[in-house]
């Protein structure tokens, strides 16, 4: 049997997302900002979904524009994330995707402080699940990861997909981003929201 090529495997991984659920579109289909990493249209819906429905914590009655606003606030914090140190920026936007985005809202007159979740953890079937292929990113240090997986807009998974026996192989993949990505801070936008990272090449590992 011949061995699989990149594309094959790739083709592979992306039906078995969509078969776990998540709705697949290439990068050419999504709307989106190619110089941002996060899908803001998917990221509002989903927001405004999970906090402010009837029954939410952060319901709290506002009007359609203070929760416009809290949500903007919301991407900026996401953002800025990039312009910290990684592990830094690691550790918050983990707290941010766990525990919520402290936030600020006037409210009878009155500075409220609440936490504007981005996941819900409760309800699964409430987040907005897409992968997506070949999305070129026009940021400091261009991109073009194979697979990119969006939990309500945020690019939580990349996959990278190379042929079986390529040179190094995963090892040096691993060496390249360790030693040359991770510390340059022109690629800081492209992990700073990123919590899992995948390389294969069909092959079983082996340290």
């Amino acid at each position: 049997m011949q061995p699989l090529n990149e594309r094959a495997i790739e083709s592979l991984l992306l039906e078995s997302l969509a078969n776990a659920g998540y709705t697949y579109k290439s990068g050419k289909e999504l709307e989106r900002n190619s110089k941002e990493w996060i899908l803001e249209s998917e990221f509002k819906d989903a927001v405004r979904r999970i906090n402010f429905e009837d029954s939410k914590p952060c319901n709290l009655n506002l009007s359609y524009k203070s929760q416009e606003q809290l949500i903007n606030e919301a991407l900026v914090k996401l953002k800025a994330l990039e312009n910290e140190e990684l592990l830094e920026s690691n550790t918050k936007c983990h707290a941010y995707l766990t525990q919520g985005i402290p936030l600020e809202v006037l409210l009878d007159g009155e500075i409220r402080g609440i936490l504007l979740q981005v996941l819900d953890f409760e309800n699964p079937q409430n987040n907005t699940f897409l992968c997506a292929n070949q999305l070129h990113f026009e940021s400091k240090m261009p991109k073009r990861p194979d697979i990119v997986l969006f939990v309500n807009g945020l690019p939580l998974c990349f996959v990278e997909v190379k042929k079986p026996n390529n040179h190094g192989g995963i090892v040096a993949e691993s060496k390249r981003m360790n030693q040359k990505r991770f510390p340059n801070k022109k690629f800081r936008s492209f992990i700073n929201i990123t919590q899992l990272m995948i390389f294969s090449n069909n092959m079983e590992y082996d340290t």
